[in-house]
């Protein structure tokens, strides 16, 4: 990553001056955890990098945060990126965008070269799809990172090349003939503020976001089915939601990973529908466990418990859709009997959408990829049952893990 002069003379006397925190706190990690961390410090050559002091900052980062306990070392690691003013952390693994919001990097920015093969994966899932008389959508989105949104400092470069995949991948089922919806699209004309769509400490978006994502994909397969996903438009309707607010309760998986004081936290917000509902849900965790739960969206959809367990401190409040560990979650709909049975196939990003497209249509089954075997997603989508199979995933899932299915 190409840095101005000023920038790494800033660089190197940051490096200097930090030194010392730094290695006092190597002290605390060989009286805390061994002597791993005072070790990486001795056997570091000071003269061959006497002109790269951040090498061996970089060093006693790595080892403090391996050798003290989890949450004293995020906290110290934290308060180091704060005092030399950095926009990155983990080895450029996450950047700071100028509002704050954090994201992830690729510092070798390089294109899957495999784009096409996960398009004619899609194609012979469509393939099987259609036996079953189920049409087919791949949805696509960029998460947090908007070009034109989102502003870096010079010489920082988020990860373009995930957008770069997700484009080919548009072209490529375009040629293959499977139907899209780049949802990049549908967020650029969405009607609230960006802050209302993702959080600042993780790449994953915000009820507001998953609920207009349901809206969207919904309106597209009404285009593609030829009938009504939403009758009367309540459930795409965001003014007939109340939200509930939990101020400064989030510490997203990137601002764990670099530390509360670097990140700072966000307001955790769940999404409610005003309107009446009625619903059965059956969650199957990682273990094939089965729970059935019957009740208002409320009453199935969330588990309050995550906000019990964090006791106010700031941390992951992702499960209180579904709970911790549910791999597979099918959703009907008993307002909406007659509607449409749908099958979407995910990342963890798209997870908590199943729960606003539901209110859309008489049934979701909803699968998070990597939980789920590619077999499994085989027999779903060939055992038929459904009106549609959606794909859906962000543009850093783009790779073989997200496409393991009917492979050649």
């Amino acid at each position: 990553m190409k840095q101005s002069g000023k920038t790494e003379l800033y660089r190197r006397v940051a490096g200097i001056l930090l030194l010392p925190i730094l290695l006092a706190t190597g002290g605390f990690a060989l009286h805390a955890g061994g002597d791993d961390a005072v070790g990486t410090a001795l056997e570091f050559d000071l003269w061959e990098n006497r002109l790269n002091p951040g090498g061996l900052q970089s060093s006693v980062e790595k080892s403090l945060r391996a050798d003290l306990p989890k949450q004293m070392a995020n906290r110290v690691y934290s308060a180091a990126l704060v005092a030399q003013g950095r926009r990155t952390s983990g080895d450029f693994y996450i950047l700071k965008d100028n509002e704050g919001f954090l994201h992830r990097s690729n510092l070798y920015q390089a294109a899957d070269p495999d784009v096409m093969e996960y398009a004619q994966r899609l194609e012979r899932l469509s393939a099987a799809a259609e036996k079953t008389g189920a049409s087919v959508l791949f949805v696509g989105a960029s998460g947090n990172l908007t070009p034109g949104d989102n502003q870096f400092p010079a010489g920082y470069t988020p990860d373009y090349a995930s957008l770069r995949n997700l484009d080919e991948l548009f072209i490529d089922l375009m040629a293959v003939g499977v139907d899209t919806l780049d949802l990049r699209e549908n967020f650029r004309k969405a009607p609230l503020a960006y802050d209302a769509y993702y959080y600042r400490t993780d790449v994953k978006w915000t009820a507001r976001a998953a609920q207009f994502a349901a809206g969207s994909i919904a309106q597209r397969m009404e285009d593609l089915l030829g009938r009504v996903f939403d009758p009367g438009g309540r459930a795409a309707d965001p003014a007939r939601y109340d939200e509930t607010l939990y101020p400064d309760l989030l510490l997203g998986n990137e601002g764990r990973a670099s530390g509360v004081y670097w990140s700072k936290t966000d307001d955790f917000v769940t999404l409610s529908p005003s309107f009446s509902t009625d619903l059965t849900v059956k969650l199957t965790d990682e273990n094939d466990h089965a729970t059935r739960r019957r009740g208002t969206f409320d009453q199935t959809i969330l588990d309050f418990t995550a906000v019990d367990e964090l006791a106010g401190e700031p941390g992951n409040l992702f499960s209180i859709y579904y709970g911790k560990r549910t791999a597979q979650v099918e959703i009907v709909n008993h307002k909406l009997p007659a509607g449409a049975r749908v099958l979407l196939v995910c990342d963890e990003n798209f997870f908590s959408t199943a729960a606003y497209l539901a209110l859309m249509c008489a049934r979701v089954d909803a699968v998070e990829i990597s939980a789920n075997s590619s077999q499994q997603v085989e027999r779903m989508v060939s055992g038929g049952g459904y009106d549609c199979v959606v794909v859906a995933c962000q543009s850093q899932s783009i790779g073989a893990a997200m496409f393991p299915f009917f492979e050649e």
